[in-house]
């Protein structure tokens, strides 16, 4: 638990630096501004994500390494598709799309900084040594922007009812990354074991289904209870701005 490495040590801190200066800037510059506009910083991400995902398969591909692994089934590979559908359609594609994307980013964001080497492997002291350890340690730190454009810009209006989209969507998310896991018999999102020791250990203890029926429902109470939260503290700030209105 909350094992950095020297380089998670010394370079994370001054990127989560970064993102929080940048987040803080942008949301005084475009507080003002219409929501088009607010988006666009949200918007370019998106294309930088699907960008670096085509490079990635095309890359891997074609010089001979390609593995199980580099298919986007892992759990960080929901944001490749969640933030462009959020950021390129309108109506309930968004909403649903908008909704997974905070909520997942939010977990992530939380387990990140928990134990970052089980996201990033090496990738932080090989930034530059090759283009996978680049793509790692971008495009994780472009999920945790996302997150914080999200909230400075503050474009996410949430609703009592995308709880219920969080909740089908991790759904959908688990039996699908289970499935392939064991086909595959690659630890998407740690499905076949835990990189974190004290988890690994508990898998051991109970056994395979339990650890699953566990990850399934600690990753629905996490995310349902941050958005039911999130639903009050949003009904709260209305109700104090309507008051002050009055």
């Amino acid at each position: 638990m909350f094992q950095y490495s020297s380089a998670e040590s010394f370079w994370l801190p001054i990127m989560l630096a970064i993102i929080i200066v940048v987040c803080l800037c942008l949301g005084l510059i475009l507080k003002n501004k219409p929501e088009k506009i607010k988006r666009i910083p949200l918007i370019i991400i998106a294309i930088i994500l699907l960008i670096l995902e085509v490079v990635k398969q095309l890359y891997n591909a074609f010089n001979g390494s390609y593995s199980t692994w580099i298919i986007p089934l892992h759990f960080c590979s929901m944001f490749v598709f969640l933030i462009p559908l959020a950021e390129f359609f309108n109506g309930k594609i968004r909403d649903m799309s908008q909704a997974l994307a905070f909520t997942c980013s939010f977990m992530f964001v939380a387990l990140f900084y928990f134990q970052p080497s089980g996201v990033l492997g090496n990738a932080t002291s090989n930034v530059f040594g090759s283009f996978n350890s680049f793509h790692t340690f971008v495009y994780h730190h472009l999920i945790i922007l996302y997150f914080g454009l999200t909230i400075s810009l503050n474009l996410y209006k949430p609703k009592m009812k995308h709880t219920l989209y969080v909740f089908i969507g991790l759904t959908i998310y688990f039996i699908v990354g289970v499935s392939f896991a064991f086909i595959l018999n690659t630890n998407y999102c740690n499905f076949l074991y835990s990189v974190i020791d004290i988890v690994e250990s508990l898998r051991l203890h109970f056994g395979q289904v339990l650890y699953l029926i566990g990850m399934y429902i600690f990753g629905i109470i996490l995310s349902c209870g941050f958005m039911l939260i999130i639903n009050l503290i949003y009904k709260k700030i209305k109700e104090k701005k309507i008051k002050n209105v009055i």
